[in-house]
């Protein structure tokens, strides 16, 4: 019985380890894209971004002009002399650009290659399309987005054909494959480049494996990423402003006779369906998101200090039908004091949290 046991063990523990060897392998060959063998073909790779404009908030979408450079060794072919080299005698490592839409390249030509990396033909494209990004307003109108142009081989994985940064900079171990470093604007930026509602703080590249379960298979990926922050003057002079002296207004109620009631409380309500106004201003800006912004939570804490004030305003006239002078006094000071504290908390609190 032990025997059998023992046996039964074997075999399960055998086909189990098969398994798992097959399940991480191409073709019955382990795939191990950490540390590429030497019959994988390395792509070094350079860009040039030449333009960058309509940026759209609701479809999170831009359009980019790049220039896209990269050489490789091709064991098959011959260089010669040609100033110009046969596409139709080139291995094609069918770069295509994962987040792109509607990319149309602008031009492809195959050339020797003139660096000093083992390579003997190069490649330069210049692509032109729209671009899917991730935007997330949740700190808007102070929020910053990343534009990523992200480009792999559409028919070689990791276990033949690696991406890499032409200029990378390796530190350490792990950099021997991955990368992750920002790059000099004036190397891969058009000087000229200006973006109406956006400044450029900084380009970074990145060197990664993008895995597919669905087929087990992985693909070497360089990603592009240039960090744009929005310039929110626009947006803090014509609603954040504007709401704030709302509610500075709305504490000069405050200093009302509490038995003038229909003042009392006329005020705070106008000033109510001016923020409303505002708010639906404001919501033509962004698209429908399922959370808060910072814009949004400035708005609600002006609902919500008027509102307040609206309802101190009753309580003030009630007081005072009681005769309780003393206290409406005391309210109307307490109101004063803790409502712009309120203000001001509930704001320094989301900078600090709102990622």
């Amino acid at each position: 019985m032990q025997a059998m046991m023992s046996g039964w063990f074997a075999v399960v523990f055998g086909t189990l380890l098969a398994w798992f060897t097959l399940a991480g392998s191409a073709d019955g060959q382990p795939v191990n894209c950490t540390e590429p063998a030497q019959a994988v073909r390395t792509i070094w790779a350079n860009f040039y971004i030449n333009a960058v404009r309509e940026i759209n908030s609701p479809s999170s979408t831009f359009y980019a002009d790049i220039y896209v450079n990269y050489e490789w060794f091709d064991p098959e072919l011959s260089s010669g002399n040609s100033a110009f080299l046969d596409r139709a005698s080139a291995t094609d490592p069918a770069i295509e650009f994962v987040n792109g839409r509607d990319i149309k390249p602008v031009f492809i030509d195959y050339l020797p290659a003139r660096t000093n990396r083992d390579a003997n033909i190069r490649v330069e494209a210049r692509y032109a399309g729209t671009f899917f990004a991730n935007f997330r307003f949740t700190r808007f109108p102070f929020d910053t987005q990343v534009l990523p142009i992200v480009f792999e081989s559409e028919k070689y994985p990791c276990s033949k054909l690696v991406i890499r940064y032409q200029f990378r900079r390796p530190s350490g171990e792990q950099s021997r494959f991955f990368l992750s470093q920002e790059v000099a604007l004036n190397r891969h930026v058009e000087s000229s480049l200006r973006l109406n509602e956006w400044d450029i703080q900084e380009l970074k590249v990145t060197e990664r494996i993008r895995s597919l379960p669905y087929e087990e298979s992985q693909w070497s990926q360089l990603r592009i990423e240039m960090e744009i922050g929005r310039k929110s003057g626009y947006y803090v002079f014509k609603f954040m402003l504007i709401i704030t002296l709302f509610c500075g207004l709305s504490l000069g109620v405050l200093l009302i006779d509490a038995n003038i009631i229909n003042y009392r409380l006329s005020i705070p309500i106008s000033l109510l369906v001016a923020v409303i106004a505002l708010n639906f201003t404001a919501g033509q800006v962004l698209p429908r998101i399922p959370y808060l912004t910072f814009l949004d939570i400035h708005i609600n804490t002006a609902y919500l200090c008027i509102i307040l004030i609206a309802f101190e305003g009753i309580a003030g006239k009630i007081l005072v039908l009681k005769n309780r002078q003393d206290i409406v006094t005391m309210l109307n000071r307490y109101t004063l004091v803790t409502l712009p504290i309120l203000f001001v908390a509930v704001h320094v609190i989301a900078l600090l949290t709102l990622k």
